[in-house]
């Protein structure tokens, strides 16, 4: 299997109300979708944002100056795309946008590993399987008891206050 394309769309999304820090008012989210696609068919999928698309564009850039070392490679390959794309970016560093622009690469790329395998990616890396039967957690009740609703397979009959 070898990635054929690598393609980003992106997106403005204003949000109903800004935003605000000490030092920051936020009025959108950009984001950007990479898709990943191989010879087989398979398209792996990996997002990333920012706070105005100015920033959006320059991780874009850095993404595309990144596709030589993408394109051509076996997505199964993940830690080796990885250390290749890190020497690439050596020379700016190792924070900031050349992390911003890794990281959609690295999730299309564990995206296609999982789909792949036809299994949820936390089964192929940690086999954990869950036999927990009883959860002890402080806090407001409520918000825990929504919090365990809202994930029902991991509900369980005794959950008391």
């Amino acid at each position: 299997m070898r990635i054929t394309d690598l393609r980003i769309a992106a997106a403005e999304l204003p949000l109903s109300k800004p935003l605000r820090t000490a030092i920051h008012e936020i009025r959108n989210v950009c984001c950007l979708l990479l898709t990943l696609e191989t010879d087989t068919g398979l398209q792996g999928e990996g997002y990333g944002f920012a706070f105005n698309m100015d920033r959006l564009r320059s991780t874009i850039r850095f993404i595309e100056s990144l596709r030589t070392h993408v394109v051509g490679r076996d997505p199964h390959d993940v830690e080796a795309i990885w250390s290749d794309l890190f020497r690439a970016f050596n020379f700016h560093g190792q924070a900031g946008v050349a992390i911003l622009a890794v990281n959609p690469i690295d999730i299309a790329c564990w995206d296609i590993v999982g789909k792949a395998a036809g299994r949820p990616l936390f089964k192929l890396r940690t086999g954990i399987v869950c036999r927990c039967t009883r959860v002890a957690a402080c806090g407001c009740p409520q918000i825990l008891k929504s919090l365990l609703m809202r994930h029902a397979n991991f509900w369980h009959k005794d959950l008391r206050p």
